[in-house]
């Protein structure tokens, strides 16, 4: 059953199949010899609709044909001192009380899946009016044009490398109810080619159900969060190929995951969907998230213990998210308040409850 819309009638199906008879006495129901009742299947909404809960969550990873970071990764404090025999403050609750002239960025070319958020071809050497300067990635088949500065601010920093323990905690996040994500994709007349598919994401404080083995099983009841901020703004796109994108859109995340209780906004964001064989997805979101807000997550409230932990100075990062910064431009400063930043995930069918 390859159709996502048909595993999703079939669950339905089933569902209602099971339930023939029920409330019944084996006394008082029709005649043995009277023709079984006919199968009862789903109703047919207008448009059909596709929940899913977010398995997986976490930065994308360009790839590189040279060494991106070729002076090495950025240092913690503790690793600090041991080269220079000085450990650095701790000045994650006043970044700009010092400065890290030695913190590590990643200056390279890249290529990676994503948007062209701007809609310009940015280099560092020819910055146009009403930009910030910052060079671009390619696309996989080298498109130009796409938006990641996050990745150069933080791209030299060990603990948030693929596999990491940023890595980890964001997919244990989504899995254990600290950060669960949803989608719905609704008005599907045909799951792999249609020209008008609404999305919508949605934080939720429900944890998704769990097998024996820790896994996230499917379909799954989960509410959306009761407050509506929490709640993206609906996209509208196109499926090609059982590929949707949509945007852009404004969303609010919730984050509360160990030491940091905070909200991830991201702003003017582009969805893509994949919608695969087996009734899950996967795809990327893409948008701007403001410094102080990414700043408020790995400084102000992770502070110093995963400055040590991931192996970057406080100073050293706001400084480097804020000369990355390339959305929000201010013309009277010529500064940016925010960076493009690409999330990728995977998800399993759920029943998205409003």
């Amino acid at each position: 059953m390859n159709d996502p819309l048909r595993v999703l009638r079939a669950y339905f199906g089933i569902g209602l199949l099971l339930c023939v008879g029920c409330g019944s006495s084996g006394g008082g129901g029709a005649p043995s010899s009277a023709p079984p009742p006919e199968e009862p299947g789903p109703a047919a909404p207008a448009g059909d609709s596709l929940g899913f809960v977010f398995t997986s969550f976490g930065f994308d990873y360009p790839s590189h044909d040279e060494e991106p970071c070729p002076l090495g990764w950025n240092l913690s404090p503790r690793e600090e001192q041991v080269q220079t025999g000085v450990l650095p403050p701790d000045d994650c609750q006043n970044p700009e009380a010092n400065q890290d002239p030695d913190f590590l960025t990643l200056e390279g070319s890249g290529r990676i899946q994503g948007f062209d958020l701007d809609g310009l071809a940015s280099t560092n050497g020819a910055p146009v009016a009403g930009e910030c300067r910052h060079q671009d990635f390619t696309g996989p088949a080298g498109e130009p044009g796409v938006d990641y500065q996050l990745w150069r601010a933080i791209g030299c920093i060990r603990g948030f490398q693929r596999g990491g323990i940023v890595q980890n905690v964001q997919d244990d996040a989504v899995i254990n109810g600290e950060m669960t994500i949803l989608l719905e994709l609704s008005d599907i007349d045909d799951p792999r080619n249609d020209d008008e598919v609404r999305v919508q994401i949605f934080a939720s404080t429900d944890s998704p159900p769990l097998g024996s083995d820790g896994k996230v099983l499917p379909y799954g009841s989960l509410d959306v969060h009761e407050e509506a901020r929490f709640h993206s703004e609906t996209a509208v796109g196109r499926l090609v190929d059982g590929v949707l994108q949509a945007g852009p859109i404004d969303l609010l995340l919730r984050l509360n995951i160990q030491i940091v209780d905070a909200e991830l906004p991201l702003h003017d964001a582009w969805v893509r969907v994949e919608l695969l064989p087996d009734g899950s997805a996967r795809g990327q979101i893409h948008g701007y998230w403001p410094v102080e807000a990414a700043y408020e997550v790995f400084g102000y409230q992770a502070g110093y213990a995963a400055a040590d932990a991931l192996a970057y100075t406080c100073t050293g990062l706001y400084a480097a998210l804020k000369s990355h910064a390339d959305g929000g431009f201010d013309p009277a400063s010529g500064a940016c308040s925010s960076l493009s930043t690409i999330y990728q995930f995977t998800a399993l069918p759920a029943f998205v409850v409003k």
